[in-house]
C-alpha cells in the first residue's frame, strides 16, 4: 500500500503534524504531546523534537529520499558496529519522514567555543573525537560498501568542489582575480591528492565537523548521510580547519599527532607521509568549504554561513602564508587576500 503521507500535495504543516503522529505512535504508542520546530541545519533537512509523556525525540523530514535512506541504514550499522550515533527510533514508509534519538541542544562547537573545559579536559576530548573518527574510517569496506549513497572520491569529485567554489564565492565578488592562472594552481593541487595512497583510505566521513558532533555527555556523530570510500585525511582537515572551531596552531598539531600515531598503528609510513600532505588536503577542504558557504550564504542568504565566510577566508591565508608546501599557489594567496577584507553581507 502507497504511503498516504508520500502522496502530493499535501500541506507542509499538515504533514509535519501527520508525520509526527505516526512516528511518535510507532515509537511510543501514543501521539505527540508538543513539536518544537529545532534551529535550522546547512541542509535542506527540517528538524523537530516530539514530546511524550516526558520523553523526547526528534523528527527528520526531507524530500532527499535517498540520503534519508542512507543515514538509516549507516546509523543501523554503526551502532551495531559499537559506534556512537543517534538510534534510528522509526521509518515512515518512503523513508521521507524518520525519527531519531534526542541527543539534546550541546554540540561540540558550542563547548569549544565556550572555553568551559580546562587545557586538559580540553585536550583529552578532542583526542576522545579523533579516535572517534580512527574508529568510523577503519570499519571493513565489504561491510559498508553497499550501504553508501555516494561514489568514491575521485577527479570529478575534485573538480566539482574547485568549480563549486568558484561559482559560488569567487566570481560572486567583484575583485580582480585572473581565474586562467587560478584554475592552473587548483589543477597542480588536484593532481597532488590524486597521488594520495590508497592504503590509507577507508569510510571518509565527508563533513567530519564540531557541529556534527553531539555531547550526551561523551561524543555522538550525526549527519555522516554523505560517507563514501575516501582519504581519511580528508576528515582530519575538515575538523581540524573548520573555521568557526578556530583550533589555536597548537590545538591542530594535537590533533594531527594524534590521528598520525593512530594511522601509523595501521600502516607504519602513515605518519610521515600525513604530515607531508596535511597542507594540501586542508587547502582542498578550505576551498569546498568556501564553495558551501558561499551557496548557503551568498545565494540562500543564511546568516550563519555569511558570518562564517570571513573566518574560513582568514584561516585559509593563514594556511598559505605558513605551509612553505603551498607557496606555489600564487593566485589563490593574492584571491584569498583581497576576499578577505570584503563585506560579504553587501551581497547576500
Amino acid at each position: 500500500m502507497a504511503d498516504p503521507l508520500s502522496l502530493q500535495p499535501i500541506p507542509m504543516n499538515d504533514y509535519i503534524k501527520l508525520a509526527a503522529s505516526q512516528l511518535a505512535r510507532q515509537w511510543s504508542g501514543l501521539a505527540p504531546e508538543h513539536i518544537e520546530v529545532l534551529k535550522e541545519s546547512g541542509s535542506a533537512r527540517r528538524y523537530y523534537r516530539l514530546s511524550v509523556e516526558g520523553r523526547s525525540a526528534v523528527m527528520c523530514i526531507s524530500d532527499n529520499i535517498k540520503e534519508n535512506h542512507t543515514f538509516i541504514l549507516l546509523s543501523r550499522y554503526l551502532r551495531e558496529k559499537g559506534l556512537p550515533v543517534p538510534e534510528i527510533l522509526a521509518v515512515l514508509p518512503g523513508e521521507r519522514a524518520y525519527l531519531l534519538q534526542d541527543l539534546g541542544d550541546t554540540d561540540l562547537l558550542s563547548v569549544i567555543k565556550s572555553h568551559n573545559r580546562t587545557g586538559e579536559e580540553r585536550k583529552s576530548l578532542l583526542k576522545s573525537v579523533v579516535r572517534l573518527l580512527f574508529r568510523f574510517q577503519r570499519l571493513p569496506c565489504g561491510e559498508w560498501g553497499g550501504l553508501v549513497e555516494f561514489p568514491p572520491l575521485d577527479v570529478s569529485l575534485i573538480e566539482g568542489d574547485f568549480n563549486y567554489a568558484i561559482e559560488n564565492l569567487f566570481s560572486r565578488v567583484p575583485v580582480e582575480i585572473d581565474f586562467e592562472k587560478l584554475r592552473a594552481e587548483l589543477t597542480v593541487l588536484k593532481e597532488r591528492l590524486l597521488a594520495f595512497p590508497k592504503e590509507l583510505w577507508g569510510l571518509m566521513y565527508r563533513d567530519f565537523q564540531s557541529r556534527n558532533i553531539m555531547l550526551d555527555p561523551d561524543p555522538v556523530l550525526i549527519d555522516y548521510q554523505s560517507a563514501r570510500y575516501g582519504p581519511g585525511i580528508y576528515d582530519l582537515v575538515s575538523f581540524a580547519w573548520q573555521a568557526k572551531a578556530n583550533f589555536s596552531r597548537e590545538e591542530r598539531e594535537l590533533l594531527i599527532d594524534q590521528y598520525a600515531s593512530l594511522m601509523g598503528e595501521y600502516y607504519p609510513a602513515a605518519p610521515e607521509i600525513i604530515r607531508g600532505n596535511v597542507g594540501f588536503w586542508a587547502l582542498f577542504r578550505m576551498i569546498q568549504t568556501l564553495g558551501a558557504y558561499g551557496l548557503r550564504g551568498l545565494k540562500e542568504g543564511k546568516p550563519h554561513f555569511i558570518e562564517s565566510i570571513p573566518l574560513a577566508l582568514r584561516n585559509l591565508s593563514e594556511l598559505l602564508e605558513s605551509d612553505g608546501s603551498l607557496s606555489r599557489f600564487i593566485e589563490l594567496r593574492s584571491a584569498v587576500n583581497k576576499l578577505k577584507f570584503y563585506n560579504f553581507a553587501e551581497i547576500s
